[in-house]
This record gives structure tokens, sequence and C-alpha cells, in this order.
């Protein structure tokens, strides 16, 4: 049975593609991906895509994991790689594997 897991969260190392960024790293990206009222989305390096902000919650990664343990074969999600609170505490963010929009995305 799949149980949520605690706080902060970070995948084991041999599941990642590259060291995952710092806070510093994810604050200096340019690539802004999406910017909404409450959370915004980047694009950090050539892996990751990071979502934070008020409406960024624990729920969205749960949801994430729960997928990729119980519907991976059947719904297609990113794979979450971290979820945390930043060391001020202001701030909850997401780290997911970035992949590029297909096609019909466009």
């Amino acid at each position: 049975m799949w149980t949520p897991v605690e706080l902060p969260y970070f995948r084991d190392t041999y599941g990642l593609p590259a060291p995952l960024p710092t806070t510093d790293e994810i604050m200096a990206s340019m690539t802004l991906l999406k910017d909404r009222l409450g959370q915004k989305m980047l694009r950090v390096g050539q892996h990751f895509v990071v979502k934070y902000g008020q409406d960024t919650s624990e729920v969205e990664g749960h949801n994430l994991l729960f997928v990729e343990h119980n519907l991976h074969n059947i719904v297609c999600a990113p794979r979450l790689y971290a979820m945390y609170r930043d060391a001020d505490d202001r701030l909850f963010l997401i780290c997911l594997l970035y992949t590029s929009p297909s096609p019909r995305d466009s």
C-alpha cells in the first residue's frame, strides 16, 4: 500500500539525470515557463522544471508520487525529484523532470 512521503522529499541521487538545482540556481533561472497568480514554473538547466509559490502544495507532489507508484502504466505524469520548503520556510518548491512539449501542445 502506498503512503505519502514526509517532507522534505528528495529522490535518491542514482535516480536523478543530474544534481538537483540549488534554491539560488532556481531563483536565478531566466527560463520562465508559466507565471500565474500564486505560482511560477521555471525551467532550470537541461533536466528540471521547478514550480513554486503560494499555490504550489504538497498535494501535487503526493499525487505525482501516487501516480508513479500505482498508475504509471495508465497515466503519464512528470517524475517528481524533490519537494521541500526553502531555508527561510517561505517558499514550497516542487522539482520535476523537464519534458519537451509535444507538437500537439503547441
